[in-house]
């Protein structure tokens, strides 16, 4: 795919008729070969060639009908869409868009933050929690809220990042990342879009939802740690959200897809369910306004205990 790399023209097209041609010329001569040999009607030198040249179309042959498939999705994606797909060397591509659910950066968000407000409701004393003490100093109130909210999510944010960046790291260790600029429907997995995005432009989307499903878990725990007011009821809360929607939809209740938040946070899932059968990404923005606003109503309802 590498040789070819990039929009297909009519060299591309020759080079591809002429390797197909060379193949199946070389794979159809076995038996004949086979049957000079033992005739001796071929040296040993000349059959040992022809095997040679065997075991090399043999192993490129299955190679080859991926490029082939892949010329014949170029035309159908023109043809129906009008969009001019490339050759892309996608496995590092789709190993970075495709890669499973890392729990252990929300863990680590639900860990940390499960406590931010409920810490401060813990009985340490016979006078009381902290909260009760802090709640009544001047800027005990919105300012301590806020504050704790924002440094919530500004830790987020660069765990978020951290852990995008190691995932980074791994791929490009392992594979390429070519044609960034390339039509993102050169990867076939994204055929039902319907819009002319590249993969550069799909790869910021992909961290900022990735980033933002971060930032919606760790808004949300902070708003439960309030409203529980203990760290283990948050947890015992936060799990089962996240994970029963995934689950139900692995069962194959499909409108769970929607809001199963394990697709969400990997992302690319999410944002193929979003576009099927649509073509666009009218799904999936109306799933980042529902999912701003459901933060934004938990926080200003955590502020209000908080603050009372």
């Amino acid at each position: 795919m590498t040789k070819i790399a990039g929009p297909i023209t009519d060299e591309k097209r020759r080079f591809i008729a002429d390797e197909r041609a060379m193949i199946n010329d070389i794979l159809s001569r076995k038996e004949e070969m086979q049957q000079k040999y033992i005739n001796d009607e071929v040296t040993y030198e000349e059959y040992y060639d022809y095997i040679t040249k065997y075991n090399y179309a043999l192993s490129r042959d299955d190679h080859f009908k991926i490029i082939e498939l892949h010329a014949s999705y170029i035309d159908r994606i023109k043809t129906e869409k009008g969009l001019n797909a490339h050759f892309v060397y996608d496995t590092g591509w789709r190993e970075l868009f495709f890669s499973g659910f890392d729990f252990t950066l929300y863990a680590a968000i639900a860990l940390l933050f499960a406590g931010s407000f409920a810490d401060e409701h813990s009985t340490r004393s016979s006078s009381g929690s902290f909260a009760q003490i802090l709640r009544v100093t001047r800027k005990g109130r919105s300012p301590t809220f806020n504050a704790k909210l924002l440094t919530a999510l500004v830790v987020t944010v660069l765990l978020a990042v951290i852990w995008c960046g190691i995932d980074v790291l791994f791929v490009t260790h392992n594979y390429e990342l070519p044609l960034a600029s390339s039509p993102l429907v050169s990867i076939e997995a994204f055929q039902n879009l319907d819009t002319p995005i590249t993969i550069g432009a799909y790869l910021a989307v992909y961290f900022t939802l990735r980033i933002f499903a971060a930032l919606a878990l760790a808004s949300l725990v902070c708003a439960l740690s309030e409203v529980l007011k203990k760290s283990i009821v948050v947890l015992a809360v936060t799990v089962p959200v996240m994970l029963f929607p995934a689950m139900l939809s692995a069962l194959g209740l499909k409108i769970f897809e929607f809001v199963d938040y394990i697709a969400f946070s990997r992302a690319t899932p999410f944002v193929l369910v979003s576009i099927e059968g649509a073509s666009d990404w009218g799904g999936l923005i109306v799933t980042v306004i529902a999912t701003t606003l459901i933060c934004a109503i938990a926080a200003a309802r955590a502020a209000r205990s908080w603050s009372r």
